[in-house]
């Protein structure tokens, strides 16, 4: 009996992730960086404004593989950026991924003095053909502080030749 609830839980997920077959039918994606809300860092920065990019590679099957990048303004005002690439599985009810990438941040100095580190970030994104919404979860990894979750607009910034999403 549990081996048969376990499989149906399996083909239920399986279906739940090959549900949408196109994550996008614009290539690249401009990020506008806004709002973070920080779990325990009271008078942190709550703007971390900044811009990046999305460029799919693979927009079909899963996962969805893409470059990422951006810079911004981290809580206490300072440049922050990283450079990387996600990997997203498509669903009916958004897009669900992690991002993993160097990072640049100022507050990586007691830990390598490039102040680079690798991360990875998971995210959740809405469906959207003129924009979307993506929010990242950034877990208290190096410290209670860094728990945080932050929001992304994204604008197609590329078409493919020859198609619309007008429908």
């Amino acid at each position: 009996m549990k081996r048969g609830f376990a499989l149906s839980w399996l083909l239920a997920w399986a279906t739940f992730v090959h549900a949408a077959p196109e994550i996008s039918e614009a290539p690249g994606w401009l990020h506008v960086n806004g709002y973070t809300h920080h779990f325990d860092a009271p008078g942190a920065n709550d703007r971390l404004f900044g811009l990046g990019f999305t460029w799919y590679v693979r927009r079909f099957s899963t996962p969805v593989v893409a470059w990422e990048g951006d810079v911004f303004q981290d809580s206490a005002c300072k440049l922050s950026g990283y450079l990387g690439q996600s990997w997203a599985f498509p669903t009916t009810f958004g897009n669900f991924g992690a991002t993993g990438a160097l990072m640049y941040h100022r507050n990586f100095v007691t830990q390598t003095r490039w102040r680079v580190l690798p991360v990875v970030l998971p995210f959740w994104e809405t469906h959207g053909s003129r924009m979307k919404l993506r929010v990242y979860y950034i877990p208290p990894v190096r410290s209670r502080h860094d728990h945080q979750v932050t929001v992304q607009v994204l604008l197609p910034f590329s078409r493919l030749p020859g198609r619309s999403t007008r429908k």
